[in-house]
């Protein structure tokens, strides 16, 4: 299993909690505006729905997607099998994660157009950093989770990935303890990783160094599949000089932190996105491939002993440590501005954040030595978007924060750590991202 220990917490609306595989599957929304969205509009059309007449059994199709009654509300669903000796139709639930059977008068298939073009809002989880003390999750175990998450907003952190899964740690609405540490309390669980050998591979999961696409649906390029390849550019030292009052040691030049890591033109790269703040526009990825050496860092960094930057040091361009305030955790930064607080930009992974003085320190020279590990990306041809359009497009971009992204580089444009950007094309299971919120976008305004 590979940790994850830079992970950004987020929001998570949990619908349904089953076990699998001798694991506590969790399935949520984390696009919760869109959500919403949808579930506003079907309490607008419930009673057109209920006067509906419901569909004969011979039209209706596997994979079909419908209408579905279910404790006295609609939801989206899809067709899983019709059984035509008890009139019953399995359906899957598009954005509660829910396989159920119901009889043929809960189904209309009269989906609305711009409803049937939303992607299912319901992600697969896995609970992380627990596994079952009797080898196998007990029914009160699985309830004690549901009572604790369904149908309310987590916050959720993930913690390792392994063959497609993504694991997490939970915390339930505004607990300070996670589930896990509830569970493990309460005798339900004890600590420790799962066994991921037992676990079949997720759907959608690509076995490394295979062809990341099928040649028939993989964009043009003409060395594909290529290799993994990682160039930094030779480039000038600038000079810099930080105060000795905080750095003992002589300092390592600045161009090895700052310096963009810089990505072959034409090459394939699998990536994770580290920050969404300017949308399809202006978004950071960290290669899959350096996920060991980020561990490091990190690790590095919140094992040194933080001495405050004193604040005539705290400068614009001036390289720390800074504690992120959405989970404590301390990472590599620089200083973009400093008036009453400082603006920092994390260098490892895109973001930027307002601080308090305070949570400014030093960073020991030996922790300069690595580049930065985040690359900053624009999607290829990218429209320049209206006010609420941009925002929309960044909404749908985060809904992708939690999985592996295939990357082809189109081009690169130079300059500095802030202004230099990677042209690319991003890619889930075969189908552009770019494109598709482009499409998207496009149905949303019709």
């Amino acid at each position: 299993m590979e940790p994850i220990l830079n992970s950004k917490p987020f929001e998570l609306f949990a619908t349904h909690v089953k076990k699998e595989h001798g694991l506590v599957k969790i399935f949520g929304q984390m696009d919760i505006p869109t959500g919403q969205v949808v579930e506003k509009y079907l309490r607008a059309v419930h009673e057109q729905l209920e006067g509906g007449s419901a569909p004969q059994l011979t039209s209706l199709e596997v994979g079909q997607v419908i209408v579905a009654s279910r404790d006295n509300a609609w939801f989206r669903a899809k067709v899983v099998s019709v059984d035509s000796t008890t009139s019953r139709v399995v359906v899957y639930m598009l954005d509660q994660g829910q396989t159920v059977p119901l009889p043929l008068a809960s189904i209309r298939t009269g989906v609305h157009s711009q409803l049937s073009q939303v992607q299912p809002l319901a992600m697969p989880f896995l609970l992380g950093e627990v596994v079952p003390p009797g080898g196998d999750w007990s029914k009160p175990a699985i309830e004690f989770v549901t009572d604790a998450v369904v149908d309310s907003l987590c916050r959720a952190v993930v913690t390792h990935r392994a063959r497609g899964h993504t694991f997490i740690r939970l915390y339930a609405r505004d607990q300070r303890e996670s589930l896990s540490q509830d569970m493990v309390q309460c005798g339900m669980a004890v600590s420790g990783l799962p066994n991921i050998e037992s676990i079949p591979p997720a759907h959608n999961y690509v076995q490394p160094q295979q062809p990341i696409f099928p040649p028939s649906r993989a964009p043009p390029s003409p060395n594909y599949p290529p290799p993994l390849s990682v160039r930094v550019p030779p480039m000038p030292p600038p000079h810099l000089a930080p105060p000795p009052q905080f750095l003992s040691a002589p300092p390592v030049p600045r161009t090895t932190l700052f310096r963009p890591m810089h990505l072959e033109t034409g090459k394939w790269y699998s990536v994770y996105l580290s920050s969404t703040e300017g949308g399809p526009a202006d978004f950071c990825v960290q290669l899959e491939s350096l996920s060991k050496r980020l561990e490091e860092v990190m690790e590095a960094v919140n094992s040194t002993p933080l001495r405050p930057l004193p604040t005539p040091a705290i400068q614009a361009g001036v390289p720390c440590l800074a504690r992120y305030t959405l989970d404590n955790t301390i990472y590599r930064a620089v200083v973009l501005k400093r008036d009453s607080v400082a603006k920092v930009y994390y260098l490892d992974y895109g973001n930027s954040e307002l601080l308090p003085l305070e949570s400014i320190y030093a960073i020991p020279p030996g922790q300069l030595a690595t580049q930065m590990l985040s690359v900053r990306c624009s999607v290829y041809q990218w429209p320049d978007l209206a006010q609420g359009d941009r925002q929309r497009a960044k909404d749908r971009l985060d809904t992708l924060t939690d999985r592996v992204l295939q990357c082809r580089v189109v081009s690169a444009e130079g300059g500095s750590f802030a202004s230099a950007r990677t042209v690319v094309q991003l890619y889930e299971d075969g189908q552009d991202i770019g494109q598709e919120i482009r499409l998207w976008l496009a149905r949303q305004n019709q």
